[in-house]
């Protein structure tokens, strides 16, 4: 989103340098103020200029903290995730605010859907769905293996990770979840798929990707 120009008026020029000479200073001062109702006359003869360039300063940082969350938006937000029993699983508090690339699936997409004509210092409370987060629970992603398949490995024990591949071809992590003798179960899903995901989000700020940044997919 572009920075929008200072609006133009009938006592109000449509950008600063329309009244860049002494001619075209001396035509404005006999012109109402647009703010105090005063002539120009009264006050120095510059000063139009210098309160129209800090109108437009000031209207132009308020349009940044005012751009919304749009796709190429780069982000930075605060937040808290809980289960639905309220256990905390993740958050930023104590450290730096998460960044990330909008629209390019940085984030899980529920949270992503929400996002979009947030502005900075927007906070809000989202209930996102396993379909819209890491997705339900695959039972064909938990198998039972010898051990024999854990070749190198001494002693296995329920919670060791290993890398996989899918059937795919697409690299995973499983988890032990159960050893029964030479028996090994695994389990290749998320460690939050199936599970309903409770946001508390606070935006902290929103500015224009780079091309760059769009180019690579995420924020540098």
């Amino acid at each position: 989103m572009g920075q929008m120009p200072l609006p133009a008026s009938a006592n109000h020029p449509s950008s600063l340098h329309e009244i860049g000479t002494a001619h075209d200073l001396s035509v404005a001062s006999s012109k109402p103020h647009p703010y105090n109702g005063r002539s120009h006359s009264l006050i120095p003869p510059f000063a139009f200029l210098s309160v129209s360039g800090k109108r437009y300063q000031t209207l132009s940082r308020n349009k940044r903290l005012l751009m919304k969350i749009a796709n190429h938006s780069v982000v930075e937000i605060n937040y808290t995730l809980k289960d639905a029993e309220g256990t905390v699983i993740d958050s930023s508090e104590g450290g730096q605010p998460l960044k990330y690339l909008q629209g390019v699936g940085n984030i899980i997409p529920g949270l992503e859907k929400e996002m979009l004509d947030k502005s900075a210092g927007d906070k809000f409370s989202v209930v996102i769905a396993p379909e819209e987060a890491y997705g339900p629970q695959n039972p064909e992603l938990i198998q039972t293996l010898p051990s024999s398949a854990f070749g190198g490995v001494e002693k296995l024990e329920v919670g060791m990770a290993f890398r996989a591949q899918s059937t795919e071809g697409h690299p995973i992590e499983v988890e032990i979840i159960d050893v029964d003798g030479d028996q090994v179960t695994i389990n290749g899903n998320h460690p939050l798929a199936g599970v309903e995901l409770h946001f508390e989000v606070e935006v902290v700020s929103v500015r224009e990707a780079t091309p760059e940044e769009i180019d690579h997919g995420h924020v540098h």
